[in-house]
């Protein structure tokens, strides 16, 4: 006989899910195994990752460019959030450098195009 389950069910915005996905379907997994592996590491370390620290999770802050739908287009040039940063964000300053970087996206695939 198997090991009982249990379900766990959470809602999350869809566009972090699609990004979150593409993430671990790159690297072999599945969100069940991603969602496992960090129970798996609660119970072995008694405490919560780094990322997720009380202070970490408590203090606001402003949305991050993965989850303003910029992940994939980053990684897809090689890229990080921190080539790209303003010393002083807002939101102008994001819509800026996403309009640089899809140029740059552009100019790469006409550039293969031809």
């Amino acid at each position: 006989m198997g090991t009982a389950m249990v379900q766990l069910n959470t809602r999350i915005d869809p566009m972090l899910k699609a990004g979150g996905d593409a993430v671990l379907t790159r690297n072999g997994l599945g969100p069940s195994d991603a969602i496992r592996a960090l129970w798996a590491y609660l119970v072995e370390h008694q405490t919560l990752p780094g990322f997720m620290a009380a202070d970490k999770c408590e203090a606001p802050r402003a949305e991050s460019l993965a989850e303003q739908g910029c992940g994939l287009a980053f990684s897809s040039l090689g890229l990080s959030a921190s080539d790209f940063a303003p010393a002083e964000s807002s939101a102008e300053d994001w819509d800026a450098v996403r309009d640089d970087m899809y140029d740059a996206m552009i100019a790469d695939i006409e550039a293969n195009c031809r």
